[in-house]
């Protein structure tokens, strides 16, 4: 899990020990090349999430629902990008992927190497969509 604070900056990098044997770790889209650096159990890396979020801290990213799924987790405050930019179709789990969205909207390129993607890249990246989406307010800082 890979998190950036509301200036991109990144705050956390927590990858998992998996419970199991992990087969293929599939590198070229994860990324991800060696567990060596996975020290935190889903359990750990839950907890230390929660440490940086509070209830009203707004959660943004792309399909969370599978991320909180994962680390058994219910948020409210929650902007999705693949809820910010549906889909024309509307069609059921029919969603734009996040290197889609990049390219049409922030004109960049992500998720397109043979090392696979960066997690701090697609977390910047969807902080930046949403900026793009939504508005600054008068009251923001």
């Amino acid at each position: 899990i890979s998190v950036v604070d509301k200036n991109g900056k990144p705050i956390m990098d927590d990858m998992v020990k998996p419970k199991h044997h992990v087969l293929d770790l599939n590198s070229r889209f994860s990324g991800i090349t060696s567990l060596d650096g996975a020290e935190y159990t889903i359990e750990e890396v839950r907890n230390r999430f929660l440490e940086l979020i509070d209830r009203n801290t707004i959660v943004i990213g792309q399909s969370l629902e599978n991320d909180f799924k994962v680390l058994r987790l219910i948020h409210t405050r929650v902007i999705d990008t693949a809820m910010l930019y549906p889909h024309p179709h509307r069609l059921q789990n029919h969603r734009y992927s996040l290197q889609k969205l990049a390219r049409e909207h922030l004109q960049i390129h992500i998720q397109d190497s043979e090392s696979g993607h960066d997690s701090f890249v697609d977390a910047k990246t969807c902080l930046d969509l949403v900026r793009l989406k939504i508005p600054k307010t008068a009251n923001e800082e």
